[in-house]
């Protein structure tokens, strides 16, 4: 495998068309300001880099520190600006759906976080994805992608003063 390949990856084809098209979709009804699209279309551009990219097929078979670098950004980065990307009309709707409140709290949102990202970095864990990157790798990205969104929540759409926030991170 040529370590420079292009990963066309079902899991990048799939997640950020169906993300772009449900958040472009939001837009009618919760119209969001320019730059709230552009963090948002960063952050799809994000998901992209590391699914796609040599980066993906580096991770894969070649070198630690670029599994670690996707990793940060599905957890970190490309979630925080999808969340930052969200208007404030539509983070609203979205905290009314069953569990909206209760899985966007700190006290549950950052310890899911930090359990999940931990777990999939126990050696069998870790092991297991990398040996079935048809499946169980994808989990592990969708789990740091969903659970980075949580984490994100508290800082970018809640009534936290900016010192509770800043503690928070």
């Amino acid at each position: 495998m040529d370590p420079y390949a292009w990963a066309w990856d079902r899991e990048a084809l799939v997640l950020v068309p169906a993300l772009s098209i449900a958040y472009a979709a939001s837009l009618r009804t919760y119209p969001a300001p320019r730059w709230r699209v552009g963090a948002f279309v960063a952050g799809q551009a994000l998901l992209l880099a590391v699914l796609i990219s040599p980066l993906q097929t580096l991770a894969l078979g070649y070198l630690l520190s670029a599994h670690l670098l996707q990793n940060v950004v599905l957890a970190e980065w490309a979630p925080a600006l999808a969340v930052l990307g969200l208007s404030p009309g539509l983070a609203a709707a979205l905290l009314r759906l069953p569990g909206g409140r209760f899985f966007t709290h700190p006290l549950f949102a950052l310890p899911v976080w930090l359990v999940t990202y931990f777990a999939w970095h126990v050696p069998w864990a870790y092991d297991a994805a990398l040996r079935n990157p048809s499946w169980l790798l994808h989990l592990e990205h969708a789990a740091y992608f969903a659970t980075g969104c949580l984490l994100w929540w508290p800082v970018i759409h809640s009534a936290l003063r900016p010192p509770v926030k800043a503690g928070y991170l």
